[in-house]
């Protein structure tokens, strides 16, 4: 049967409007995407702003329109890029290194470890691949960092990083003349003895035992001291044992390896034995009702019973007790005669 030509040329117009309207879509969304500032194309992540958060939600909101399954995907990569952006800005926020807070630092490091295994191809993962030394040099050596580069602001910090490749160099040595921002520690004669103290080695010793091998091997020492130091700050704050399993699920549920359950709880037991010992009674569980002990009921079952009578005295006016009927001669009483007489 031949096809009208009205057909034809109707489905040749209905496909040009479908194609005009794709390439619309395709052109807008590539006008968003090349619209990002620097702080994201160039992989700055202590530049990142909220407005670089809300242009990539935008984004991904766009993309989530179509049908189009490769539109899908991508929607589901920018929504990635937005929680590793957000975690940059909160983790960065801070002004100087002092202020920093090692728990969304562990954030940040989880965020960008997981968009660069997910999309290892795809744009910003090489931008990212070349910060992650610099966010785990940062967590590594953060307790250091922290005693020792207190006021230095946080964009130099990562910029020495990048330059040193590890967070040491910023205590053992100058910062190069590059960085513009105030010598951190430049009149330390030598590299600075750092040791921690008896209760922090105890636990740091009760981690190497009761953690599981993944989760002692995924963050260091200074990283484990954190969140020890943070469970007490919950403890301190009037948090009980229920409060506190929930707080700690809240932040590091996702984070910790291995067995959650168990690293969960050796982490807030010997945390609170060797860094807050005056804690401990804070994490007993609640009382659960119990049967009363055997004692106990016995002595309500005795109260409710009726006190015992006196025996009645005998008086003249009484009949005497009433003696027991004489037995047939050679016989004896069952028990023998009253006051043992046989």
């Amino acid at each position: 049967m031949k096809i009208p030509s009205a057909v034809i040329s109707s489905f040749v117009a209905v496909a040009a409007v479908l194609g005009g309207g794709l390439a619309a879509f395709e052109y807008l969304v590539n006008l968003k995407a090349n619209a990002f500032s620097e702080a994201m194309t160039e992989g700055r992540l202590t530049k990142v702003t909220e407005a670089d958060i809300q242009q990539i939600d935008s984004l991904a909101a766009l993309l989530n329109q179509s049908p189009l399954p490769y539109h899908q995907q991508e929607a589901q990569r920018y929504n990635d890029l937005v929680e590793v952006a957000t975690a940059a800005r909160e983790s960065f926020s801070a002004q100087k290194v002092g202020q920093l807070q090692v728990g969304k630092l562990l954030t940040l490091e989880q965020e960008i470890e997981d968009y660069i295994q997910r999309y290892p191809e795809r744009p910003f993962a090489s931008e990212l691949r070349g910060e992650l030394p610099s966010v785990r040099a940062m967590v590594t050596f953060f307790p250091v960092i922290k005693a020792s580069a207190s006021e230095r602001s946080v964009d130099s910090a990562m910029r020495a990083s990048r330059l040193g490749a590890t967070l040491a160099a910023l205590v053992i040595r100058q910062t190069p003349a590059v960085i513009s921002d105030a010598p951190l520690v430049a009149e330390l004669p030598a590299v600075p003895s750092f040791s921690w103290p008896k209760a922090e080695n105890d636990v740091l010793y009760d981690y190497s035992q009761a953690l599981q091998p993944a989760e002692r091997d995924r963050i260091a020492d200074s990283a484990r001291l954190e969140i020890g130091r943070q469970v007490c700050s919950w403890l301190d704050s009037g948090q009980g044992y229920w409060g506190v399993r929930s707080l700690f699920d809240s932040q590091y549920k996702g984070m910790i390896a291995g067995d959650y359950a168990h690293n969960r709880d050796a982490y807030i037991g010997y945390s609170t034995q060797r860094l807050c010992p005056g804690q401990m009674a804070s994490l007993l569980q609640p009382a659960v009702a119990q049967t009363p002990p055997v004692k106990a009921r016995a002595r309500k079952s005795l109260a409710s019973q009726p006190a015992p009578q006196p025996a009645p005295q005998w008086r003249p006016d009484m009949q005497p007790y009433p003696m027991p009927a004489p037995l047939p001669p050679g016989m004896m009483p069952v028990g023998g005669f009253p006051g043992g007489i046989r």
